[in-house]
C-alpha cells in the first residue's frame, strides 16, 4: 500500500508539474491582454468603455511597426514577435491593436462599427470642433496641423475617411472660393459640374473623383474662414 502511495503521489506531482507552463503562459497572456486594453482605453481617451469580448493570435512582424505602418514614421528592422488582438467595447466598435509579448509597445491598427446604425461623436481640438463617426480613429501630424479621420492609417481605397488641415490666417480678401480655387488647380482635378455650395455662413464646398485602384473614389473638400483663419476639410469615400 506503501508503495502503491508513493508512485500515485509522484504521479500526481508529475501532472501538477506538467500543467504548471500551461497556467503559467495563459496567465502571461491575461496580464499582456490587460495592459493593452488599458493602453487602448488611455489612447481613445474612453476610459469608461466596457469590454464585451476579445480575441488574440500569436504572430510576427518584421520591423517595430508592429504591422500597422505609418506614413512618415520611420521603424526598425527586425523580428518583433506578439499578438494580434481585437478588442469588442459596449460602443459596438471592434478595435484591431497589435503588440509585443509583454504589452508594449502597442500599435491601434483599425476599427470597425459593428452597429447596425453609426454612431457619431463631436471632436473638438484647439481651433476646430467636427462630427465624426465614433468608430473612427484619429491620427494627428506632430505639427498639430493636420488631423485625420478614419477606420485605419494605412489609405486604403474601399475606406472612406476625413482630413481637417489647419490653413491658418491668410491675407484680407482670401475667400473660401478662393482657397478652393487654388487647391483644386494644386491636385490637377476637374471639379463636377455646380459642385460648388454654400457650407454654412462661413464655408464654400467643391467635389470631384479620382482613380483609386480599380476603381474611383469621390472627394468633397470644404474650405471654412473666420475671423481671418481658414480651415481646410477633405472627405472621401469610394464612388457607387
Amino acid at each position: 500500500m506503501a508503495a502503491r502511495w508513493s508512485l500515485g503521489t509522484a504521479l500526481l506531482v508529475l501532472v501538477i508539474m506538467l500543467g504548471i507552463p500551461a497556467v503559467y503562459a495563459q496567465d502571461e497572456v491575461e496580464n499582456t491582454r490587460f495592459i493593452v486594453e488599458q493602453w487602448l482605453l488611455q489612447e481613445l481617451n474612453k476610459p469608461g468603455m466596457i469590454l464585451v469580448e476579445y480575441s488574440y493570435s500569436s504572430t510576427s512582424w518584421l520591423d517595430s511597426s508592429l504591422g500597422c505602418p505609418t506614413v512618415g514614421e520611420t521603424y526598425t528592422q527586425g523580428m518583433v514577435n506578439g499578438y494580434r488582438w481585437t478588442f469588442l467595447f459596449d460602443n459596438m466598435v471592434r478595435y484591431e491593436v497589435h503588440s509585443d509579448l509583454d504589452g508594449s509597445p502597442a500599435v491601434l491598427c483599425s476599427s470597425t462599427n459593428v452597429a447596425p446604425d453609426v454612431r457619431l461623436a463631436v471632436y473638438t481640438s484647439p481651433t476646430f470642433s467636427i462630427l465624426t463617426p465614433e468608430s473612427w480613429l484619429v491620427f494627428q501630424d506632430e505639427a498639430g496641423s493636420a488631423v485625420l479621420f478614419a477606420p485605419q492609417a494605412q489609405d486604403q481605397c474601399g475606406d472612406p475617411g476625413m482630413l481637417v488641415t489647419a490653413i491658418g490666417r491668410v491675407a484680407s480678401g482670401v475667400t473660401p472660393d478662393q482657397i478652393l480655387t487654388d487647391y483644386v488647380a494644386a491636385v490637377g482635378v476637374d471639379e463636377a459640374p455646380t459642385a460648388r455650395i454654400p457650407i454654412g455662413s462661413f464655408g464654400r464646398s467643391t467635389a470631384y473623383e479620382t482613380p483609386c485602384g480599380e476603381g474611383l473614389r469621390k472627394w468633397r473638400v470644404s474650405a471654412f474662414m473666420q475671423y481671418g483663419s481658414a480651415h481646410r476639410v477633405d472627405q472621401w469615400a469610394p464612388a457607387e
